[in-house]
């Protein structure tokens, strides 16, 4: 009797259980549903007081974002600015803004946001993303009368989460990969490696593809403008803010650079060991596979291209002697004195095997896009239309290497400085594809620094690189890049001395931190915007 009443209870629980997740998944189910309708979209991004976020959070030192592109882009011409001449593209009246989210949430059959299932909304562990999300949550309850449950995750996992069907709002970030504004509508086509919301609209497509090969700078401009309004209208992702770059440096520290894109550069810093923190355990140090920001500068400091950068923005010739353009047809000449970290020479076929793999749709890279719009056949290999070996590059012998690109694009010297291009061993990659570039018996490199310790969750050291070619520029021996994620603990280090500097620290710190000799705001090409899941590629048509 007592067995029975036994597995009586155990089956009651298990089918109490079985009913409590069926209802949570169609809770969640519902809350993606509702994502589709552009009028909630419309009424969730109308409901944010971007002003209020900027003046709370950021002290006022942001742009509060009504558009994609943020200022410093380039429009029609040298001295024009995309977003001056775009304008606004949503009301910034907050009182009408709100009264027009209220109508359209009633339109979509949720007056005052009754029956409105409740959504989820995640992002990555650290203060000033947990203030912007609570402060939404609240706006969004306020004065849509919707619910919304907060959720963080480490870095690592946010970023395989935010890109899956389970996620529904979070929280995204955007630095331009070059001053163009290709690098930002680039995000949003439909078969973009970066478009983890799944945003699909034909005629967005259209224009951006169309305008990317332009030559014509005011057709060019005309149809990213057209694109801009398109995205704005479906609103495909939710803009809160512009960036800036806050950097904390200890007095008497010289020689950094800090570039609009993002990307920081030490190897010129007046210390022959410098302590750094941009972040935490990075992703991968593949450059064929990275897609963030510390990542690249992680990547830029152990590779190099045909260029490299300069700590002041500017590029020159990196492994390159020679470059020879012809139209969109370019040849090469690599210098004499390359090597790799072990001691065998760069060569054209090392470039020719890494932009092979960046395109191959196998690779399955974030960053594909960017070689196959590059290069003059490159959406082809991506599609899979045509092997990696029929790609528009192709080494001649080992010093040479000729390759087309499909247009004439004001910005090749830089992405030729990009971390997706940089060069890759052949037989290193492929013996290990997984895990090559987690170990430093494996991590073979060939720019300015070689990789010490890698396999540590508290840090990354690199050691300048001695058989680099041009090792009398590199003045740092040794960089450690402490890897932390809680900005309270990055800040008390950097108070204590630990870390020469920092770009992270919490937000409500920032008036404090402002008025002090260590804090230093550089413009950024970016943008804070909010991720909305458009369900694996549908766009959503109000009835």
């Amino acid at each position: 009797m007592k067995r029975t009443v036994a597995l009586l209870l155990s089956l009651v629980m298990l089918v109490s259980l079985s009913l409590s997740l069926a209802s949570c998944k169609a809770k969640k189910q519902a809350g993606a549903e509702v994502l589709q309708d552009v009028r909630v979209r419309q009424a969730l991004s109308l409901a944010i007081d971007r002003e209020y976020l900027n003046d709370t959070i950021w002290n006022g030192s942001r742009i509060a974002a009504y558009g994609l592109v943020p200022e410093g882009i380039m429009d029609t011409a040298v001295g024009t600015d995309f977003r001056k001449v775009g304008g606004d593209l949503m009301t910034t009246d907050y009182e009408a803004a709100v009264e027009e989210a209220k109508k359209l949430l009633k339109e979509a059959g949720f007056p005052d946001g009754k029956g409105f299932p409740t959504l989820e909304f995640t992002y990555n562990t650290n203060t000033g993303h947990q203030q912007v999300a609570e402060a939404v949550q609240n706006m969004w309850k306020e004065q849509l009368g919707i619910t919304v449950n907060l959720s963080s995750m480490e870095w690592n996992v946010f970023l395989d989460y935010r890109r899956g069907p389970d996620s529904q709002i979070a929280r995204q970030g955007w630095l331009a990969d070059y001053a163009d504004a290709s690098s930002f509508f680039d995000l949003f086509v439909s078969d973009s490696g970066t478009n983890d919301g799944h945003y699909n609209n034909p005629e967005y497509d259209k224009r951006v593809k169309e305008a990317k090969f332009l030559t014509d700078q005011a057709e060019r401009a005309r149809l990213y403008h057209e694109a801009e309004k398109i995205l704005m209208d479906d609103m495909g992702m939710i803009p809160i803010v512009y960036y800036a770059d806050d950097v904390l440096i200890q007095q008497g520290y010289e020689g950094y650079g800090v570039t609009a894109t993002g990307n920081k550069y030490f190897w010129e810093v007046n210390k022959e060991e410098t302590n750094i923190c941009v972040g935490s355990q990075p992703a991968t140090l593949d450059p064929n596979l990275n897609e963030t920001v510390d990542g690249m500068i992680y990547v830029t400091h152990l590779f190099e291209g045909i260029y490299r950068p300069n700590v002041d923005g500017t590029f020159e010739l990196g492994q390159a002697k020679e470059v020879v353009q012809d139209g969109t047809k370019y040849t090469v000449t690599l210098r004499d004195d390359i090597f790799w970290s072990d001691g065998e020479p760069v060569t054209a076929y090392d470039f020719e095997f890494s932009w092979r793999r960046l395109v191959d749709p196998e690779t399955a890279s974030s960053y594909g896009y960017i070689g196959a719009d590059f290069f003059k056949n490159g959406n082809d290999v991506l599609e899979g239309t045509i092997p990696p070996e029929e790609l528009s590059v192709k080494a001649i012998d080992d010093k040479t290497l000729e390759f087309e690109i499909a247009a004439e694009f004001t910005y090749t010297d830089e992405l030729l400085a990009f971390p997706s291009l940089m060069p890759l061993r052949q037989d290193i990659v492929e013996a290990n594809q997984e895990a090559w570039s987690t170990v430093t018996d494996t991590l073979i490199v060939n720019g300015r620094y070689t990789m010490e310790t890698i396999a540590n969750e508290d840090k990354l050291v690199m050691k300048k690189n001695e058989g680099y070619w041009d090792p009398a520029s590199t003045k740092v021996e040794t960089i450690t890049y402490k890897l932390m994620s809680d900005d309270n603990a990055i800040l008390a280090a950097f108070k204590n001395n630990e870390l020469d500097l920092i770009d992270t620290f919490p937000s409500d710190e920032t008036v404090t931190l402002e008025a002090t000799p260590e804090f230093h705001r550089f413009g950024n090409l970016g943008l804070y915007y909010l991720q909305v899941n458009h369900d694996a590629g549908k766009t959503a048509e109000a009835e």
